[in-house]
This record gives structure tokens, C-alpha cells and sequence, in this order.
């Protein structure tokens, strides 16, 4: 009797999920992994790549939000 291959498939089906899981921790982990303790102003929070936020004025100025609900602004 030949073996086939579709007793493979689960195992294969397995590995591929294994590999998405650890791949997605990886990206989970790298972009929690800046501090909260390392963002202390508009410019360590803009380089930090949070958002930049635009008020609808002119003149005013930038504001940078934190997931942590943390918000500085641009000086003028």
C-alpha cells in the first residue's frame, strides 16, 4: 500500500500556524517595547512613531498622543 500525503496536511497546517503565531508575538512585543518612561516629550514621541495630531487652527501647535493617553505638543 502506498502512503499519502494527505495525513501531511494537518501536520504542515500546524507548523504554519506555530510559525504566524511566534512572527505575530514578535511584532506585539517590538512595538510595545518602547516606555513609557522613554517618551517624555513632542519630539521623543513623535520619534517613538505615535501619532501626530493637527488642530484644525492656524498657528497652533502639533500635538503627539500616547497609547497610555499621554499628549504633548510642538513648541512654537
Amino acid at each position: 500500500m502506498k502512503k499519502t500525503s494527505a495525513g501531511f496536511a494537518p501536520i504542515y497546517l500546524i507548523i504554519i500556524l506555530f510559525i504566524l503565531g511566534v512572527m505575530g508575538g514578535a511584532y506585539y512585543y517590538g512595538k510595545s517595547s518602547v516606555s513609557k518612561t522613554s517618551v517624555i516629550d513632542f519630539n521623543s514621541c513623535k520619534k517613538a512613531g505615535y501619532p501626530i495630531r493637527l488642530l484644525n487652527c492656524q498657528g497652533c501647535p502639533k500635538y503627539c498622543d500616547t497609547p497610555w493617553g499621554a499628549s504633548y505638543s510642538e513648541k512654537q
